[in-house]
């Protein structure tokens, strides 16, 4: 099946959707004469082709396509093996913890400011991550951008999991629950995550404050609120748009 290509260069996110998927192809545009000048030049369209002359890539066929009043050829791509996709994995994870831990851990910096309501704190460290390595994905994607923002959220405190713990997703439980929740190493304090996107910057604001109002009305914090163990439990609403974000928070125990 295939997967949408986003449609802009990040450290990560330009092979991402690969890797969520293996098995997908992803169909997009490639530079059929790149040439030396082309890689220094951050568009998608010559990275892939990059890959692919190195033989990271295969092509299972292309299709001629109006692209803004230009005939494109789209090409049917993907990982043609497991050892590639394992060396991938390797060197985004690597980038990835070496990003979140130049200078103070900036997942740890996440954390700690959402467990002490510190949403601007939480918001600046967040956005700092997005301009290093998300990619701008393309609006005609039928795919789910909140599932992009989702992984990214995840993968941000899956790299703190000395400082939080029983950090779940709502894929990962059995209940009706929120998109993200984590406590703090003592229980003492619960933080409870719904995601929103939002259409455009100036949008960010009330996104947010919906993802927050849903947690209420489709009661998220249930569990939470009736945990004995927990004095201080925050939610909180975040809205991305492309690599912005903005968060609304309440305490709710």
């Amino acid at each position: 099946s295939p997967v949408p290509a986003p449609v802009a260069l990040g450290h990560r996110g330009i092979i991402f959707n690969f890797l969520r998927c293996w098995g997908a192809y992803i169909e997009t545009t490639m530079n059929d004469s790149l040439n030396y000048a082309d890689l220094a030049k951050p568009a998608s369209n010559n990275f892939y082709a990059l890959l692919y002359y190195l033989g990271y890539l295969t092509v299972d066929g292309n299709r001629t396509e109006e692209i803004a009043g230009e005939k494109k050829t789209i090409y049917k791509i993907r990982i043609p093996n497991l050892e590639i996709k394992h060396s991938f994995v390797q060197t985004i994870e690597e980038h990835f913890y070496n990003i979140v831990n130049q200078g103070e851990n900036k997942a740890t910096i996440v954390a700690k400011a959402l467990f002490e309501e510190n949403c601007e704190c939480a918001k600046n460290n967040i956005f700092d991550l997005l301009q290093t390595y998300v990619s701008i994905r393309d609006k005609a994607s039928k795919q789910k951008p909140k599932n992009f923002y989702k992984a990214f959220l995840s993968d941000v405190f899956k790299k703190c999991s000395t400082f939080i713990s029983d950090f779940k997703t709502n894929c990962e439980s059995d209940d009706i629950c929120a998109d993200l929740l984590f406590m703090d190493n003592c229980g003492n304090t619960g933080v409870i995550i719904e995601i929103n996107v939002a259409n455009s910057d100036r949008t960010l604001e009330t996104t947010a404050f919906d993802a927050l109002k849903q947690i209420e009305e489709k009661g998220f914090a249930r569990s939470y609120i009736s945990y004995p163990f927990l004095d201080s439990v925050y939610c909180y609403g975040i809205s991305f748009y492309k690599r912005q974000c903005y968060i609304s928070c309440k305490k709710i125990k």
